[in-house]
């Protein structure tokens, strides 16, 4: 019996991080990647999975949380819970998690790459986590208007980071976060315009995080894409070194 988990707001400036993990031995028609599916149709998909679930269980850590343990921690614990949850009624269940990375102190857990696309239960917790988080979003614009939240889901989009300029920061946005802390500046010009001396300090960080066993896929393949540029003399635009700092901001606890 295979419990799959999979987390969502990961790289989110606002909101929760939530993680969801599913035993389900039906199939259910349409359950694959939730990336993949339509807004309307996940909705249903959710409501589909948790009626016919062996096991379903949510786990949303607020803002809060993300801002005093970090990141890592902060999903950790959400899937430590789940995990615990489950094993109290099927202890001999086998854990699987999308990407590489499995949190301390849980055992019989696999880390799959793409598990959301490979692993059908994974496929089944992606739709959970990203339906739940989506209806809190819904709530948290309805309550902070301004933001688009509904549309953005928290995430750092070019009208959201416009909306933080204007409006500031709101309570659900991650403060520990520097584009929250500064929104009139959340790019310094300085920070994408290298000399040779300090591109070269990047690319060194970047390969660390390259090999860094708590990195996932997409951020190792995108922080090689940007050494190998830096590295040709290129010149990052705003937007990659945003996603830069973020990815930097996760590994390095804010040392960016």
């Amino acid at each position: 019996m295979i419990l799959g988990v999979d987390e969502v707001g990961m790289g989110a400036l606002a909101g929760p991080v939530t993680v969801a993990g599913v035993i389900l031995e039906d199939v259910i028609v349409g359950v694959r990647d939730s990336k993949l599916i339509r807004e309307e149709l996940r909705y249903s998909l959710a409501d589909e999975i948790e009626s016919k679930a062996q096991f379903c269980f949510r786990v949303s850590k607020p803002n809060t949380d993300v801002d005093r343990d970090g990141l890592d921690l902060t999903w950790g614990s959400c899937v430590k819970a789940i995990v615990d949850k489950a094993r109290e009624k099927f202890p001999d269940c086998e854990v699987v998690l999308d990407g590489n990375k499995i949190p301390p102190g849980i055992d019989q857990v696999t880390a799959v790459v793409k598990g959301d696309s490979l692993v059908y239960q994974v496929s089944a917790a992606s739709i959970v986590a990203k339906a739940h988080r989506d209806r809190l979003m819904a709530g948290f614009d309805a309550q902070y208007p301004g933001y688009e939240f509904t549309v953005n889901k928290g995430y750092p989009t070019k009208k959201h980071l416009e909306a933080l300029k204007r409006l500031g920061p709101c309570p659900v946005h991650r403060m520990s976060y520097r584009p929250v802390r500064d929104p009139s500046h959340p790019i310094p010009r300085e920070e994408y315009e290298f000399n040779a001396d300090r591109a070269n300090s990047w690319v060194a960080t970047m390969k660390d995080i390259a090999t860094n066993a708590y990195a996932s896929d997409w951020e190792k393949t995108y922080v090689l894409s940007m050494a190998l540029r830096l590295k040709d003399g290129e010149k990052l635009s705003p937007r990659q070194m945003f996603f830069l700092a973020a990815i930097f901001r996760r590994r390095y606890h804010g040392r960016v």
